[in-house]
């Protein structure tokens, strides 16, 4: 049984490793590619706000980080999900929205691989609207 102990710890030290790096999804160490993607959008539309079954107050902050190619047409293809922390649903959805986002593109821009960064609070409550008091 204490061998049993040894291999499990062995492998959530790694997927707890992962789980820390994955703050911020690359953001930093690709910098210079997703400022430069960042440069080359056209038209863009918001991620859809994401809600579970387990939505909290503060909800939680996730990041996907997204490669991609831009087509002469200016459309993104061969999307794929690089990194992310972990939130099946939000990914899906960043990847439906940057399905619907324009490019400024060009001859050349096909060979280049191009990346951005989603980052946001998904299920959370959704804020109560202020009441306001029935006049008589």
């Amino acid at each position: 049984m204490k061998r049993d102990l040894k291999v499990g710890a062995l492998l959530i030290v790694p997927m707890l490793a992962s789980v820390a790096s994955a703050t911020d999804c690359g953001a930093s160490k690709y910098s210079e590619v997703i400022n430069e993607t960042r440069s080359l959008i056209a038209s863009s539309r918001a991620v859809p706000m994401v809600r579970g079954e387990i939505s909290t107050p503060a909800g939680t902050r996730e990041c996907v980080r997204v490669s991609f190619k831009v087509g002469i047409s200016g459309r993104p293809y061969d999307i794929d999900v690089a990194e992310s922390s972990g939130h099946i649903v939000y990914n899906r959805e960043v990847v439906s929205t940057l399905e619907r986002y324009t490019f400024k593109a060009s001859l050349w821009s096909i060979f280049s691989a191009r990346m951005l960064v989603f980052d946001n609070v998904v299920d959370q409550f959704p804020v109560p609207e202020p009441s306001v008091p029935a006049h008589p």
